[in-house]
C-alpha cells in the first residue's frame, strides 16, 4: 500500500515558508504557505515519518466510549502511558454535535471496528504503517456454534449505532459503554464467546464480549443461551452508487481508520466527487470552510493539517501543492483542530467526538516473521513479563500458520491442522496436543478484547520452530 510514485511540485506554482518549527522524534511541525488558484493560504500542518516502527496512529474515541464529546487535547491524552508518547493529534469523523453526539463516519481502533458508514472515504493503517486512502463498504457477518452459513449465520446493521427501527439488528461492544441504550428490542448477551443471556431492554455490555440487538425475529430465533457466537468484518471497496463492488480489500491488518472525506487526491491526481461519495450539504460540496484533512507522501511521510476559508476543490489543490499524492478531508468547521506536542496549532470551536492520534512507543514493538515475511497484527504481540514468553493474537497466528480455529461453549479454544489437534483454554495453563497434556509457561489470556496465545508452544505443536535473530522472532514452517 505504500505509495511509489515519484511527483514533481513546480516550484514557480510553490511557496514554502516554514514560520514555525517544533521537532520531536519522527516529527515535525510546519506553517506552510501555499500559492494556489484563490490566493495564497498558511496551512498549518504536521509532518509525521510513518518510516518509523515506534510510530502508530491511533483512533480515539472522547472518554474512550463511542457517542460522547471532550476537548481535542484531553482526547489526545487517553493515548499516553508509560510507554506511549502523544506527538499529535487533529480532529477525526463527521459527528451529530447537535444532538446525540454519534459519529456520522467508519471508525477502526486497535483493530476493532467501533462503527460503520459506507459512504465517504476511508483510511487506514495496518501494523506496519503502510497506509492506504479507499472507498470502503463494510460487511458485517455472524456465526453460531461455529457455522457461518444458514441456518446458523447472522448479520448487523451497524456497530455501536442507536436505531428505532423494530427490524434493526445492531451490536454493541465496551466501546459504547457499559451498558446498551434504552430499547424495546432482543439483547443477546455474548461473554467471551459464549451467549451468556437473552432478553429484552437495556442490558450490560460484557467488558470481553458484545450484545446484539435486535428487533428481528428470524435471527433472535437462531440463538440460544450456551450456544457459541462471534462475528467477522468483511471488506469491499464501495462504488459510491449504493452497491458494494466484488472487489475485496485486505485491511484484516488494519490497525486504525476513519471515515469521512471527501477524497481530495488519489496517486497524485486531484479526485474531488464529493456528491458522489454521498455528501449533500453545501457547506461541504461547495462553500468556503475551515477543512481539515489528512494526507500521505511518496516518502510515506504522514500529513495532517488545518487551512481557513477554502473549498474541497481549493484544499484539494493546495493538498497537491504540499506533495501528498493521496489525501482526503476530515470533519471541518468549528470541528477543525490540530494539536502537536500538548500545544494546539488550531483549537477547535467545540468539544470533539474523537480524533486522530499519532503516538510514539518508547520501544519498538515485537517483530514476527514466517519463512521470511514479515507478519502484521491489528493488536501487538508483547513479551509476558515473568515468563519471559511472546503472546500473540490468536486469530492471526492460527490463520498464518494454516490453522482453523473454534471456540466450544466452556470457553475451550481449539486449533486444527492437518492431524494435529491443539486444544487451550484462556487462563489455564494446561494444554492438549491430539488429547496429551502440556504445561504450558504461561497460558491464553484475555487483553484488548484479543485472545493471546503462546507462540513457541502453538508454531513447534504445529511442526515448526522459532528462533531471535537481529531483534526478529522468526517462525519457520517446514
Amino acid at each position: 500500500m505504500k505509495r511509489r510514485v515519484s511527483i514533481l511540485v513546480a516550484c514557480v506554482l510553490f511557496i514554502l515558508t516554514i514560520t514555525t518549527s517544533s521537532f520531536a522524534a519522527s516529527s515535525i511541525s510546519k506553517d506552510m504557505t501555499v500559492e494556489y488558484s484563490g490566493g495564497k493560504k498558511t496551512v498549518k500542518t504536521v509532518w509525521i515519518d510513518l518510516n518509523d516502527p515506534t510510530i502508530r496512529l491511533d483512533i480515539v474515541c472522547a472518554n474512550n466510549k463511542v457517542g460522547t464529546t471532550d476537548s481535542l487535547k484531553d482526547i489526545a491524552n487517553l493515548a499516553k502511558d508509560d510507554q506511549t508518547k502523544v506527538l499529535a493529534a487533529i480532529n477525526g469523523t463527521y459527528f451529530n454535535a447537535y444532538s446525540d453526539m454519534q459519529p456520522s463516519g467508519t471508525l477502526i481502533s486497535e483493530g476493532e471496528v467501533l462503527h460503520v458508514t459506507n459512504s465517504g472515504t476511508v483510511f487506514g493503517i495496518d501494523g506496519g504503517n503502510d497506509f492506504s486512502i479507499v472507498p470502503l463498504s463494510i460487511k458485517i457477518e455472524g456465526s453460531i456454534n461455529d457455522s457461518w452459513v444458514w441456518p446458523n449465520n447472522w448479520y448487523a446493521w451497524n456497530i455501536n449505532q442507536i436505531f428505532t427501527e423494530s427490524s434493526s439488528s445492531v451490536i454493541f461492544t465496551p466501546e459504547y459503554g457499559t451498558k446498551t441504550p434504552v430499547h424495546k428490542m432482543t439483547s443477546i448477551v455474548v461473554d467471551n464467546h459464549i451467549v451468556t443471556k437473552i432478553s429484552s431492554g437495556q442490558v450490560n455490555i460484557p467488558s470481553e464480549g458484545f450484545v446484539l440487538v435486535t428487533g428481528d425475529n428470524s435471527q433472535i430465533s437462531k440463538f440460544q443461551v450456551g450456544y457459541s457466537a462471534d462475528y467477522k468484518i468483511t471488506y469491499n471497496e464501495n462504488d459510491y452508487d449504493g452497491a458494494t463492488t466484488d472487489q475485496p480489500l485486505s485491511w484484516n491488518n488494519i490497525r486504525s481508520g476513519v471515515g469521512a472525506g471527501p477524497l481530495l487526491l488519489k496517486d497524485s491526481k486531484i479526485a474531488v466527487n464529493a456528491k458522489k461519495e454521498g455528501f449533500t450539504e453545501e457547506k461541504i460540496t461547495v462553500s468556503k470552510a475551515t477543512r481539515s484533512f489528512i494526507g500521505i507522501t511518496n516518502k510515506n511521510q504522514l500529513v495532517i493539517g488545518v487551512v481557513d476559508g477554502v473549498t474541497v476543490n481549493e484544499m484539494a489543490e493546495i493538498a497537491k501543492k504540499l506533495g501528498l499524492t493521496d489525501a482526503m478531508c476530515l470533519d471541518g468547521g468549528a470541528s477543525s483542530g490540530l494539536l502537536y506536542n500538548d500545544t494546539y496549532l488550531y483549537k477547535p470551536g467545540r468539544d470533539l467526538s474523537n480524533a486522530v492520534v499519532i503516538t510514539q512507543l518508547k520501544n519498538a514493538p515485537v517483530r514476527l516473521q514466517l519463512n521470511g515475511k514479515e507478519i502484521y497484527f491489528d493488536k501487538d504481540p508483547y513479551i509476558e513479563a515473568s515468563s519471559n514468553r511472546t503472546l500473540v493474537p490468536m486469530r492471526k497466528i492460527f490463520e498464518t500458520l494454516g490453522a482453523s480455529v473454534s471456540w466450544a461453549s466452556d470457553s475451550t479454544i481449539t486449533a486444527v491442522k492437518g492431524d494435529i489437534t491443539i486444544k487451550l483454554k484462556v487462563d489455564s495453563d494446561i494444554a492438549t496436543v491430539n488429547g496429551v497434556e502440556y504445561k504450558l509457561e504461561c497460558p491464553a489470556v484475555l487483553r484488548k478484547g484479543r485472545t493471546f496465545v503462546p507462540l513457541r508452544f502453538i508454531t513447534e505443536q504445529f511442526g515448526g520452530n522459532v528462533e531471535m535473530k537481529d531483534g526478529i522472532i522468526r517462525l519457520n514452517i517446514y
